[in-house]
Formats: structure tokens, sequence, C-alpha cells
């Protein structure tokens, strides 16, 4: 059974995991390049997908109903997914703009969860997609906004948990796969 309490928890963890996320990959390539980005090679970006995608999974996989995956596969999983991902976004970014380089992160990291989904949810496929606009969603507010970073990151951030977070606490409920 879906309550306010069980749809609040999932959307506002998956809204954390982005910005936990998000922040740590950016800490990570950071770190890595000495506060010069601009010399990031694939390698770097990939590590940086592969952190942040370790902070949202550990994150999503709590905004989970049950029967969620075991944690550390989940994560694992994740983190290949991103380092793949990130850096296909990062070079398509530029050409493309961040939406669709969003949605290629969440193509890349819903495609690396699914995988572990499929044995627990029927149709769990449909998190693939889910995913993909999450990510999408969330790089809206910063691409075509004219909203100071903050506020476009709090929505992006909304946007990304209403979808993600609600996908992952009704969807299980639908196929009727609830502990």
């Amino acid at each position: 059974m879906l309550t306010w309490k069980s749809w609040t928890r999932g959307i506002g963890l998956s809204a954390v995991a982005l910005l936990a996320g998000i922040f740590a990959g950016w800490t990570t390539i950071d770190l890595i390049t000495g506060g010069k980005t601009d010399d990031a090679g694939i390698l770097d970006f990939a590590l940086e997908g592969a952190v942040a995608a370790m902070v949202v999974a550990s994150i999503q996989r709590l905004a989970m109903r049950s029967p969620r995956p075991r944690a550390v596969p989940f994560v694992l999983a994740s983190a290949g997914g991103m380092a793949v991902g990130w850096p296909a976004g990062e070079l398509i970014s530029e050409a493309l703009g961040w939406i669709v380089s969003f949605a290629v992160f969440g193509l890349s990291i819903g495609t690396a969860q699914w995988l572990l989904l499929r044995s627990r949810m029927p149709s769990a496929s449909a998190w693939i997609p889910c995913s993909a606009v999450a990510w999408a969603a969330a790089a809206v507010f910063v691409q075509y906004s004219d909203l100071n970073f903050l506020l476009a990151l709090i929505l992006g951030m909304g946007s990304f948990g209403a979808i993600s977070g609600g996908f992952l606490v009704w969807w299980p409920v639908r196929v009727g796969k609830t502990a």
C-alpha cells in the first residue's frame, strides 16, 4: 500500500541522491585534476561518473520498496554503468547540450541497475527510460533557465526526485512485488 510517507521518503531520498552524487562527482574530478577540470580526460570522467553513481545508487536503494537488490552489487553495477555513460555524456555535452548529456547518464545508470532489478520486479525494463527522463529533467532547469543556479539546482533535484523516487516507490506496488 502506498502512503504519503512512502511517497515523500522516495521522492526526498532520490532528490538528495542526485545532489549528493553530483557533488561527489564534482569533488572527485576537482581532486583528480587539481582544479583544472578543462584538462580532464576520459578516465577522469569515468571515475567521476563511478563515484557519482555509487552515491546516487546507495541513496536510491534506500528509497526502494521491497524487494530491494543487494547493496554492494547494485552500487557496483551502477558505478560500472556510469563509468561508461559519464564520459560519453561529457563528450556530447558541448554539441548536444546538458539535457541530452544527462539523458545519457540516466540511460547508463538505469541500464546497469536494470540488470539487478529485472530478477526482482516484473517489467523492470521500464526503469531504463524512467531513469533517462529523470536525469534529463534535472538538467532542464540548469540549461534553459534564467534562474539563479541554486534555485535551478533545487528545481532539478525536485524533478529528478519526483520522477525516479516516485517510480521506485510506485512501480513495485503496481506490479504486485512488494514485501
